[in-house]
């Protein structure tokens, strides 16, 4: 395990600023939306050789095994770390663990690059289009954070 430097600036700063417990429970909802993919990948046989974690969040260092794996697989592999966020936030409602799976089921499913969104998008269409692609997938992703924001349910994280 490799750990950014950015990320220990992170943790230092959170304790400045009195909110190390809410990183605490970010850390552990960012650890299940990894355990998801890695339990996938155990199940197709790749050998997991890493993971890195910064600010930004996480990321497994796979074996070369994972880029002969099929595209459904891969995209399985990408869904896996995304559902187990979406999964945990309908199970742990109206804490801030479900809220803290929420934002990363929200965030990881943009088709931004590096995330799983994007990776997804990248598998099932061609590169060519892939920015308009974006785009669209970035207004419906806002469109969807828009409709969820007016349905009642409340995110706020407050940092003193």
């Amino acid at each position: 395990m490799k750990i950014n430097y950015s990320f220990l600036l992170l943790i230092i700063i959170s304790l400045y600023i009195d909110c190390f417990t809410q990183l605490l429970i970010f850390i552990l909802a960012l650890f299940f939306h990894e355990l998801g993919h890695v339990i996938v990948c155990l199940i197709f046989n790749i050998k997991i050789n890493g993971f890195n974690l910064g600010v930004f969040g996480g990321k497994l260092i796979l074996n070369n095994d994972f880029y002969i794996l099929s595209k459904y697989k891969k995209i399985i592999i990408y869904l896996s770390g995304i559902l187990v966020n979406f999964l945990l936030y309908y199970l742990f409602k109206n804490t801030l663990f479900s809220y803290c799976n929420l934002i990363l089921f929200l965030f990881n499913i943009l088709p931004i690059y590096p995330l799983d969104g994007y990776n997804i998008i990248d598998l099932i269409i061609s590169k060519k289009s892939l920015n308009n692609i974006s785009v669209l997938f970035i207004c419906l992703s806002m469109l969807f954070l828009s409709i969820l924001a007016t349905s009642g349910t409340t995110i706020i994280f407050v940092i003193p």
